[in-house]
């Protein structure tokens, strides 16, 4: 009689040190691509089975994404579980103190302020493919930052019965003064209003087209409420938007020009 060997598990539940991550994410907004992305990391490796905390009290109460606290940090230190840090690429040096940087560039470095050069011993990922030929990451992290479970144009009755122009200026407020052939006649979206993604996405299923001056997550919103989004000048904006290998240009003219906006307004 012969016997199965039953397999051997490297499972280790003794003196196992998992190292925890800190995020250093500003205050959740959910008008900005950047900030949301870094709180769906910290929610990601959290659903994932990882422990990860963000350096802000201001979190998404839908996300798995608690707060980093003095306590937090002290029980760590006494475990001896050397966190891994992730810095955004607007921060400067290293506020966490942490022994293991990674930096995650999410738009160009500089754009926004911050460094535009990082140590070598930091590791960089990228958020988009494009930002990892510009900027010399080591590797690409793209996540996507919409949910489509709100924003979408599906039983839509209104599809056919748009109305009303919106305008996003995004962190490009002067752009209200250098258009106001269009801010004069547009709904206003701010970064507290609409309230709620619920009410953004009511909006934008409702309204003709979106102008925006960043090509931030909520020009994506409206395009996939069907509602065309035309990317205006700016100095936050150089004519491509970061994610075109990722997403995709459908619904969005990337510029003023009769193609681009034929192009939105057919996709």
């Amino acid at each position: 009689m012969t016997t199965t060997p039953r397999p051997q598990h490297s499972l280790r539940i003794h003196g196992y040190k998992q190292r925890p991550y800190y995020i250093h994410a500003p205050d959740y907004r959910r008008t900005s691509t950047g900030i949301a992305v870094l709180h769906l990391l910290c929610h990601a490796l959290n659903i994932s089975g990882r422990e990860a905390y963000v350096s802000t009290q201001a979190i998404n109460p839908k996300l798995h994404t608690p707060s980093l606290t003095p306590e937090i940090k002290q029980r760590h230190s006494e475990a001896g579980r050397e966190p891994i840090v992730i810095y955004p690429e607007v921060t400067q040096g290293n506020p966490l103190h942490g022994k293991t940087v990674i930096r995650y560039i999410l738009n160009h470095p500089g754009l926004l302020g911050g460094p535009k050069k990082f140590p070598e011993k930091d590791f960089i990922l990228a958020f988009t493919g494009r930002l990892l030929e510009t900027s010399g990451a080591n590797d690409l992290l793209f996540l996507p930052p919409t949910d489509t479970s709100v924003f979408n144009n599906q039983n839509n009755p209104l599809d056919q019965a748009r109305s009303g122009i919106l305008l996003y200026p995004g962190r490009h407020q002067k752009g209200l003064e250098e258009r106001p052939e269009i801010a004069s006649k547009a709904t206003l979206i701010t970064s507290s209003w609409p309230s709620s993604h619920q009410e953004l996405a009511a909006l934008f299923r409702k309204s003709e087209c979106l102008y925006a001056f960043e090509p931030s997550n909520v020009a994506l919103e409206a395009a996939l409420c069907g509602c065309p989004t035309i990317l205006l000048e700016s100095p936050l904006y150089d004519g491509t938007p970061l994610a075109t290998e990722e997403i995709g240009t459908w619904g969005i003219a990337c510029n003023e020009s009769p193609e681009q906006i034929a192009h939105a307004y057919a996709t």
